[in-house]
């Protein structure tokens, strides 16, 4: 079936994602736009929960762990019931050679060797194999405005970064939030606030889509590093000292809201 419909409204909000329809029909016009895909892709993988105690996880509940392998890492999140979400982020050209069940459980017992007891050799096979789900790309768009005549768009339809920053939600969020601010300041004048938004936010979202891939390449490969991990400490010792002076970027970026994505001096 086919429906043809059109409709008039006094403003539109596009936040239809990241393949977002609404943004192509701006990019008609003066607009600038670029969509890029990371050589790699992630596949969902469950730990599940210590069998027959729902509730009861197999690893520390309060913490994200990670498995760094320079190129790709293994991910693990707890869910409330006692599971844990898995993420496998790496490239498709190693994707591509596990094709049977037996390819990925010999993958996993070679490269993550003290995760096979923790999953269940069983269980994990069974996730690997043609009848399993296959890896999914990693697409990151900025666009700039975020507006165009009476429409002003949002969320992941305005900058769908990739996930290793955890802030995709929140930016998104942040973009109502920020638009209404701006709504408010200027005598709840809608053209002025969605004018004001679409040429000032996309300095925000380039930011943390930068930040985001950076993120990946620190959480695959960085933590490795011994260099990298004493300055991690020497971080942590001048924030404990002059924590108004000193702030990781990491906290700057996620626990604080009163601090923007971008730096005063950011372009790109």
């Amino acid at each position: 079936m086919y429906i043809n419909a059109y409709f008039q409204g006094d403003l539109l909000i596009g936040a239809d994602g990241a393949f977002s329809k609404v943004r192509a029909q701006m990019a008609r016009g003066r607009f600038d736009y670029q969509q890029h895909y990371i050589p790699h892709g992630y596949k969902e993988l469950v730990m599940k929960a210590v069998d027959g105690k729902p509730g009861i996880h197999r690893m520390a509940k309060n913490y994200l762990h990670i498995w760094p392998r320079h190129q790709f890492m293994l991910i693990a999140l707890p869910n409330l019931d006692g599971s844990f979400t898995c993420t496998l982020f790496m490239p498709f050209e190693l994707f591509n050679d596990l094709v049977t069940e037996e390819d990925g459980i010999k993958f996993m017992k070679r490269e993550f060797p003290d995760a096979i007891d923790i999953f269940g050799e069983d269980n994990l096979r069974v996730q690997f194999g043609p009848n399993s789900l296959k890896a999914l790309p990693l697409v990151t768009v900025k666009c700039s405005p975020h507006n165009y005549d009476n429409s002003v768009i949002v969320g992941d339809a305005s900058h769908a970064v990739v996930p290793f920053y955890g802030q995709g939600m929140n930016a998104g969020m942040e973009d109502v939030e920020v638009l209404y601010k701006i709504y408010e300041e200027n005598g709840y004048d809608i053209s002025k606030a969605i004018e004001i938004f679409g040429q000032e936010r996309p300095k925000d979202a380039h930011a943390i889509a930068d930040l985001a891939l950076y993120n990946y390449i620190e959480m695959r490969d960085l933590v490795t590093s011994n260099w990298f991990l004493f300055r991690k400490k020497i971080d942590n010792i001048l924030t404990a000292m002059v924590p108004s002076l000193v702030k990781p970027l990491y906290e700057m970026t996620v626990f604080t809201p009163s601090i923007p994505y971008r730096h005063d001096n950011y372009d790109s």
